[in-house]
């Protein structure tokens, strides 16, 4: 999926973040920032790192929603430690988990309907009613019916908008 081009429009404001030099990161990925070891799957994070949705260890935990950065800007290869660009804003399209109706003001989500994993670069969406707490990467922007992509505007830690602004 890396081919595929996310950003639609608007400004990204990037941030430059280290990768470790033992994750694959692939552009389109949702992306986190750490520096705890247990939030991370099988990674000691001595420092800042940013890492794709799937290094996750816990959904629940309230991880997701703090550490949300935005979406990778650039790949990067394993064994290779360096700065990559994260978009922390703007518009994007990802596929859909699943194919359905999407509504304007409709929460994305790029945890599993359990929200119990991560996904790198599929989402879902839920309502106001439905959300699944703490997972919120985005608000839907376009309604659409038996759609297969979803575009909506990133709500990160960086973007300057809460999960308290769309609910």
């Amino acid at each position: 999926m890396s081919a595929n081009q996310r950003y639609l429009y608007g400004d990204t404001k990037k941030i430059a973040a280290p990768v470790h030099g033992n994750v694959v990161v692939e552009k389109g990925d949702l992306m986190f920032i750490s520096k705890t070891d247990a939030a991370m799957t099988g990674v000691a994070t001595a420092d800042h790192y940013a890492y794709p949705a799937t290094s996750l260890a816990d959904v629940t935990a309230g991880v997701y929603a703090e550490q949300f950065a935005g979406v990778a800007d650039k790949g990067s290869i394993s064994g290779t430690t360096e700065d990559i660009p994260i978009c922390t804003a703007g518009v994007f399209r990802f596929p859909l988990e699943n194919q359905g109706g999407v509504t304007v003001g409709g929460i994305v989500s790029g945890a599993t309907s359990s929200s119990t994993a991560a996904y790198d670069q599929i989402v879902i969406v839920k309502t106001a009613a439905t959300k699944i707490v703490g997972t919120t990467i985005g608000k839907v922007i376009k309604t659409e019916a038996g759609a297969t992509n979803v575009d909506f505007t990133l709500i990160t830690r960086f973007s300057g908008t809460t999960t308290g602004d769309i609910v």
